[in-house]
């Protein structure tokens, strides 16, 4: 029970207003706010002595809202140098990304029609003609740019990308490896695509927060990145992890 208590010192006056995408990414972010993200969230707070309310916008739109100080904190961010100007990430005393404060570690596959040509052996691709598919917004863009392929980021969810891989129209999608394995067996896509091995990237996701609400809340941030930690490793938490 004493994991739960909030702890000594904890500000409860402080109220925290976090951003998840509104589109489902199972098993993380699912529609009600019953996904294993907005657990682990509600459970901090709780841990933290902290008021917490999240709300479900479209990705882009999460950042623009903390830009613009309608939210506090955005949740399941990866790191950015773009982001990084903005928010705050958290970080070691020696200036380096603490990912022991993660709220998890993700990986984006790539997933082609099964009758697929175009390839990525962990090094390279080949065969691909056109720009792969992602999600606007999400940051595996860059890092298929700095792979040297051309990227077409303007799809607004998984279920999209899968369609249009089933419908021929593009050659290979980048996505969420579990969301995309989640769309695999559903009865439009199973047998039509399938998920290239290995994985294109895998990398550690946090929640930021506004550079402004960080400075004005450094103490009530930096325990709730704590309990975020902390309620991780916990088995409730992460026996769904590996579901």
């Amino acid at each position: 029970m004493g994991l739960w208590c909030p702890l000594p010192g904890s500000a409860q006056s402080v109220h925290l207003r976090i951003c998840n995408e509104d589109a489902d990414n199972f098993p993380y972010l699912v529609k009600g706010g019953q996904g294993l993200d907005n657990q682990q969230l509600n459970l901090a707070a709780k841990r933290s002595g902290i008021v917490l309310t999240q709300v479900a916008l479209p990705w882009k739109r999460c950042f623009k809202e903390l830009q613009e100080g309608a939210v506090d904190g955005v949740a399941a961010a990866s790191f950015s140098e773009e982001r990084a100007v903005f928010a705050q990430y958290p970080m070691t005393k020696n200036g380096d990304l603490d990912v022991s404060l993660r709220l998890r570690n993700d990986s984006y596959s790539l997933f082609r029609p099964k009758d697929g040509v175009a390839g990525w052996d962990g090094k390279r691709f080949v065969q691909l003609a056109v720009p792969i598919g992602t999600q606007l917004g999400y940051s595996v863009a860059g890092d298929l740019r700095k792979a040297g392929v051309s990227v077409d980021a303007t799809y607004y969810d998984a279920k999209h990308l899968m369609g249009q891989l089933a419908l021929g129209r593009l050659q290979m999608a980048a996505m969420l490896t579990k969301e995309g394995d989640a769309l695999l067996v559903r009865p439009e896509f199973a047998g039509k695509i399938e998920r290239i091995s290995p994985a294109f990237v895998e990398k550690p996701y946090f929640v930021i927060f506004s550079k402004r609400f960080y400075a004005q809340n450094k103490k009530a941030v930096e325990q709730f990145w704590g309990s975020v930690a902390a309620v991780r490793e916990t088995t409730e938490v992460e026996s769904g992890r590996k579901r």
